[in-house]
């Protein structure tokens, strides 16, 4: 019977966290806690750290055994836990990467541990590059950071039958890349009222166990039930470093970038991979494709609504019922029925030109219209509300007559009808890139065009009002990637240790 003897129980980091082990116990604290309610069942959800920063979902599954362990475990606390249940972690939105999560016995033990350091390695956080060029695992819920640069209205909506609240917010990291990012209840309320009294101060987040998702092609980060955690200007050397790596010009000189971007802002419109095109090429252009051009807004179309409305739950486009005088609108949605809670949606097109004759349409769907406008489609909505349907908000007029870089897609549509308004990607009004976006050394210049087109070039080049028409030009800039904060295995986390009872 030597198999029933007691044996020592060997101290393992998670890393080495394995079904083979018959029993062990581990050095942690407790990042993360929070409560879940299935079908009238109450679990203790924990997402446990160790020295060298890794990680290991942990849950107390039962009545019983919530009650026993309730009071040994609070969020923040170190603690030595030893003899649990060691089993696969499957399934969506996992709080770690590691393979396996631990579930208590009644046998667990669980003492205070004294000698946890105040810091562990980060090992987490992850770049917008890899979120938006879609390179994470989505099951698996990831920490970032980053500067708040727009915030939208707190909405209040029913979700599921409850009321609840929304907002979306504009994250910036250190190269200057945007990251959309949309929060639900109470982390929306937080968000909100820390922003608010915060106006005037660069305000820099750390959001942990947060979720990504994709919807028509953009994508975003949110939060996770109850598991994320936001911490605002945490004053952790890391959150330092990376406050004094953002970028310094104004925001208003920013733009937002394609959700789908994973290069910089100034490779992005001048990388030597770009294809640049005039008005007058991207209308005989007869193959899709992306290209850069520069363009002026010459007016905003009146052809249709620069807006849509949508469900505020679900984000669905709605249609009105016939309105009546003694009550309030009501909308039908495909995914929740008649509904009263309702948002607007930018659906905005943009007359474009060089100057010349050729005129386009360029498209802007919400959030790129949203980052030019610094509004909401909902705030402008209200502002002309009382007026005729043609007329347009102050913020929309003043568009007319600015110069910008956009980055468009040529689609089928386009090739198919000249008529067609092109998406716009991507946008800019920063100076240093319009500035070098047609004036480039002339020994990094080619020119693209049959000796047809070079004729038509030398004759309007003979006329002093006349621009040059197309280049195509190759560019080589340094990596921005040194510019970036430094990478996981060079961060470390500070362990806040909760007030002594």
């Amino acid at each position: 019977m030597s198999f029933l003897r007691r044996k020592t129980t060997p101290l393992v980091s998670i890393r080495e966290i394995h079904p083979s082990l018959d029993t062990c116990k581990i050095k942690v604290n407790i990042m993360k806690l929070w409560r879940k309610y299935i079908k009238g069942t109450v679990s203790i959800e924990m997402v446990l750290i160790d020295d060298e920063g890794n990680r290991i979902h942990a849950t107390v599954e039962g009545d019983d055994l919530v009650k026993s362990f309730e009071n040994k475990l609070a969020e923040g606390e170190s603690k030595i836990i030893n003899t649990f249940k060691i089993s696969s972690y499957n399934g969506d939105f996992r709080t770690s990467s590691h393979p396996f999560k631990i579930s208590f016995y009644r046998t667990t033990y669980v003492d205070i541990c004294e000698d946890f350091p105040t810091e562990v390695p980060e090992k987490y956080y992850r770049d917008f590059t890899d979120i938006l060029s879609r390179n994470i695992d989505k099951n698996i819920l990831i920490d970032i950071i980053g500067q708040i640069v727009s915030v939208g209205s707190l909405c209040e909506l029913t979700a599921k039958g409850n009321p609840t609240k929304k907002i979306d917010i504009i994250l910036r990291d250190t190269s200057g890349m945007h990251l959309p990012c949309t929060l639900w209840g109470d982390y929306a309320t937080q968000i909100f009222e820390y922003s608010n009294k915060h106006k005037n101060s660069k305000v820099v987040c750390v959001f942990r166990f947060v979720c990504i998702k994709e919807y028509k092609g953009v994508v975003s980060v949110s939060n996770a039930f109850n598991s994320t955690q936001i911490m605002f200007d945490l004053q952790t050397p890391y959150v330092k470093r990376f406050i004094s790596m953002l970028p310094t010009e104004n925001l208003s000189d920013n733009n937002m970038p394609s959700t789908s971007s994973s290069v910089s802002l100034h490779d992005e419109f001048l990388g030597k991979k770009n294809v640049r095109k005039h008005i007058w090429e991207i209308i005989q252009s007869n193959e899709v494709g992306r290209c850069v051009t520069m363009a002026t807004i010459d007016s905003v179309s009146k052809d249709c609504k620069w807006y849509y409305i949508v469900c505020k739950a679900c984000d669905k486009t709605v249609q009105p019922y016939p309105y009546e005088d003694d009550k309030p609108p009501l909308f039908d949605c495909e995914n929740c029925g008649d509904i009263t809670d309702v948002d607007a949606r930018y659906r905005l097109i943009l007359h474009v030109s060089e100057g010349f004759d050729e005129q386009v349409k360029f498209l802007l769907f919400d959030i790129l219209a949203q980052y030019l406008l610094q509004k909401t489609a909902f705030e402008l909505a209200e502002e002309v509300a009382e007026e005729e349907p043609h007329v347009l908000p102050e913020a929309l007029k003043n568009l007319i007559g600015k110069k910008l870089l956009f980055k468009i897609n040529i689609g089928e549509d386009n090739l198919k009808s000249k008529n067609a308004s092109y998406k716009v990607e991507k946008f800019t009004d920063k100076k240093d890139i319009i500035e070098n976006f047609w004036t480039q050394s002339s020994d990094e210049e080619t020119i693209s065009h049959s000796s047809s087109t070079d004729n038509v070039c030398n004759s309007l080049q003979s006329s002093p009002s006349s621009q040059p028409l197309s280049y195509k030009r190759r560019y080589d800039y340094t990596s921005t990637s040194s510019q970036r904060h430094e990478k996981t295995s060079n961060k470390t986390m500070r362990i806040e240790k909760p007030a002594l009872k």
